[in-house]
């Protein structure tokens, strides 16, 4: 008899293997942190929802998961290296896949992030368990219960992929940059979705169709499962649009200044605003120099204003550099600092005091301090502070001091 292979399957299988590469490559490009969560995540969907024969899992149910999550690992850690043999340029994946380990194996981690500190108030531990704990308790009663009924090997598929996202993301939300929510846990919570859906299609909906006859316990628990996840974001919401209010509103809430309502900007001043920036950098143009939009480049994107992209400076990718240390990549930037290569800099405002762990994103703000604040603020002078919307502009110093003493 001739073994089963991935050409012996179902037709549908062929639908699939091109779209699972495409969800590879495009999971690749868009964050490298996912380039084998969707091979991943379809390996458990095919093993836990496939139908046992006399509690076994037959030949083909493991012939469709392999070649499923070996097209998704292709896709995402292949296509890349593909897509650009074809159209040219570009680094290979597995350069881009080094060079992304290597910035995340240097950078610092925090791990008392883990628990409650200034940055996440209730840790990411605790946030995790606050998210998950109700919904683990549902799926492990299901499974102990047979309501949802799985062999061992279904189990191992669900279990362990999820315990290494887990750590993948508890790693990641303990790196600096990280912590500050449950974001980078993103490949367990997405992972945990699939066997949520799983387990209600085979056996979970039943059980909720008649959950009169489950224990209070678990009545209990489904109904934190619902209420538990929304209690931070109903505590946090708010409107962000009674600016022209905000007298009354600092009366009522004992704050000395507008600011502190964390309120978008009146329409009037946003355009004021507006208005200015596109005065100064009209100007700038005027005398040949480049305009570098580290932040707001959201003006460029929809063409509000109309200059040059200088892509190389951007504020995420300036803080990226700064809490990996690349001093390779400072040394262009401060020459083109110190050469005023630059005519006018829209930055939100740069500040220079340093902060512990006592502050929220403490070491972040330090980082950003040591390779952009201070090089910045000496090669470059403020000249117009927009408090409404949180920019500051700056142009060149015509007589800086010593700036190679404050370079990191």
């Amino acid at each position: 008899m001739r073994r089963a292979g991935c050409a012996d399957l179902a037709s549908p299988l062929w639908i699939g293997l091109p779209l699972i590469m495409l969800t590879g490559h495009l999971a690749h490009i868009s964050r490298f942190t996912w380039l084998f969560a969707p091979g991943i995540w379809i390996v458990m969907l095919e093993m836990a929802d496939a139908v046992l024969r006399d509690g076994k899992l037959a030949p083909q149910n493991w012939v469709r998961a392999g070649c499923l999550g070996l097209a998704g690992i292709f896709g995402g850690y292949f296509g890349v290296s593909i897509a650009e043999a074809v159209i040219g340029g570009g680094s290979s994946a597995p350069a881009a896949l080094d060079s992304a380990i290597s910035i995340a194996s240097n950078q610092s981690l925090l791990w008392y992030r883990l628990l409650p500190n200034a940055t996440y108030s209730v840790g990411v531990l605790f946030g995790l368990a606050i998210a998950v704990l109700p919904l683990l308790i549902v799926l492990i009663y299901l499974s102990l219960t047979k309501k949802w009924d799985l062999n061992i090997w279904q189990k191992l598929a669900l279990i362990l992929p999820s315990l290494a996202f887990l750590a993948v993301g508890l790693v990641v939300s303990a790196k600096i940059g990280g912590g500050g929510d449950l974001h980078n846990l993103d490949m367990f919570l997405i992972g945990l979705a699939f066997a949520s859906a799983v387990a209600l299609k085979n056996g979970g909906l039943t059980w909720l169709q008649n959950i009169d006859l489950a224990p209070f316990g678990l009545k209990l628990t489904l109904l934190l499962l619902i209420t538990l996840p929304a209690l931070q974001s109903l505590a946090d919401i708010r409107s962000y649009n009674y600016a022209a209010d905000s007298a009354w509103l600092l009366k009522l809430t004992d704050l000395e200044r507008a600011k502190e309502l964390e309120m978008y900007p009146a329409p009037a001043e946003a355009d004021a605003a507006l208005d200015i920036i596109r005065a100064y950098v009209t100007q700038a143009q005027a005398t040949g120099g480049e305009v570098l939009f580290i932040d707001q480049r959201q003006l460029l994107t929809f063409g509000y204003i109309q200059v040059k992209l200088v892509p190389e400076y951007e504020k995420k990718l300036l803080m990226e550099m700064a809490l990996n240390n690349n001093a390779a990549y400072f040394d262009k930037f401060y020459s083109d600092l110190k050469a005023k290569r630059f005519a006018l800099i829209v930055s939100e405002p740069l500040r220079t005091p340093l902060q512990g762990s006592s502050n929220q994103f403490g070491e972040e703000n330090n980082a950003w301090v040591r390779w952009v604040s201070f090089p910045v603020l000496c090669y470059y002078e403020p000249v117009k502070a927009l408090e409404a919307v949180n920019v500051q502009l700056l142009q060149p110093n015509p007589a800086p001091v010593a700036c190679d003493q404050v370079l990191p």
